[in-house]
């Protein structure tokens, strides 16, 4: 008799790939920013979409021309948290512990002012602004520029993240950031800040009052015609 070898059944292509990829730690923190980006968009549009039916057109283009000042100013900050996640991952990959602590602590040392001096440097110039961008008032303009401070600082925080790649935490800050703003700036904007949101509001209450007005002397004068149409036949 011959005898019989029993050869390891390998499993299927499309089940090794599927362990493949969930034993990749790039293929879920992949996944886990893909989903914080997602509900960073979702939150976005629903900012823009409640400021838009609020606000109204007019006083709208206060809003989005602040929010191109902001993103137009933020434009290095990409950069920087590029900069600032290499070095971190090299000092990570060296297993340098104290040295990425004390890389960390020069870091927000001089991070921390630079935030407080653009906030401090935008607020100062909160009128010219309003004059350059034919902004409602310089509430509105507070309000708006006070977000560059948390820019700053958060574009900082997220390149440690990602030099360390603590992407779950990345992924959660991306969450939190996109909540916060319709949680936090649309009820300023409801509040009236110099959006004028409170005068709409009254506006349209009057608005809805004088139709009503008019409908009542519109009945007034047919009942006058009704009562003059009788008399003639009698």
């Amino acid at each position: 008799m011959q005898g019989t070898t029993s050869e390891p059944i390998s499993p299927p292509l499309r089940a090794r790939v599927a362990g493949r990829l969930r034993r990749s730690h790039g293929v879920r923190s992949g996944a886990v920013l893909g989903v914080a980006a997602l509900v960073f968009s979702l939150t976005g549009y629903l900012f823009q979409t409640a400021c838009i039916r609020f606000l109204g057109p007019s006083r709208y283009s206060d809003v989005a021309a602040l929010l191109a000042l902001s993103a137009v100013i933020a434009i290095p900050l990409g950069s920087i948290q590029t900069l600032i996640a290499r070095e971190a991952a090299y000092l990570a990959a060296r297993d340098a512990g104290p040295a990425l602590r004390g890389y960390f602590r020069r870091t927000m040392a001089v991070t921390v002012p630079c935030a407080l001096g653009v906030l401090g440097l935008t607020l100062a110039l909160t009128l010219p602004i309003e004059d350059l961008l034919n902004i409602a008032s310089a509430q509105v303009v507070i309000a708006g520029m006070s977000a560059l401070a948390f820019l700053i600082i958060g574009a900082i925080l997220y390149g440690f993240l990602q030099g360390l790649q603590r992407f779950p935490q990345l992924a959660f800050n991306y969450v939190v950031s996109g909540v916060a703003k319709p949680l936090l700036v649309v009820p300023v904007l409801f509040a009236g800040l110099g959006a004028a949101g409170g005068d709409r509001v009254h506006g349209e209450g009057a608005g809805r009052a004088e139709p009503g007005e008019q409908h009542g002397h519109h009945q007034e004068r047919l009942g006058h015609a009704g009562h003059d149409v009788v008399e003639r036949q009698l």
